[in-house]
């Protein structure tokens, strides 16, 4: 070959490489980091899961003790005629659990963290 200088060629080869090297490096850097948000918010909403399928026990208890009483106290024929409206005024303050669970179902099929 006839002058023809492969060193420059080389050189811009070899700068080309180490651009999109750094390039490689970064993207990499950026993919591992949406990873690890990734898993985060995945462990919250499995956390949350949890931790709603646990209150929706809760209120379904709550609202069976309730039942409960109102029926004691059908039973017992209360003199008292407040003690129905207290049970409705509590079942009013602790709130619907199936509707709350309905919402919470809801959300979950929205959402849908299992996967």
């Amino acid at each position: 070959m006839l002058g023809v200088d492969h060193s420059t060629d080389d050189t811009l080869l070899h700068e080309r490489n180490k651009e999109l090297s750094e390039k490689l490096l970064e993207s990499l850097d950026g993919y591992r980091s949406m990873k690890r948000k990734y898993k985060y918010s995945h462990d919250k909403a499995v956390q949350l899961r949890k931790t709603m399928d646990g209150l929706e026990e809760d209120l379904a208890q709550g609202r069976a003790c309730i039942d409960g009483l109102r029926q004691i106290v059908e039973i017992k024929n209360s003199q008292s005629a407040q003690g129905p409206e207290e049970l409705d005024t509590l079942v009013y303050l602790i709130g619907n659990p199936e509707s709350k669970s309905s919402d919470h179902h809801k959300w979950r099929t929205e959402t849908d963290c299992s996967s």
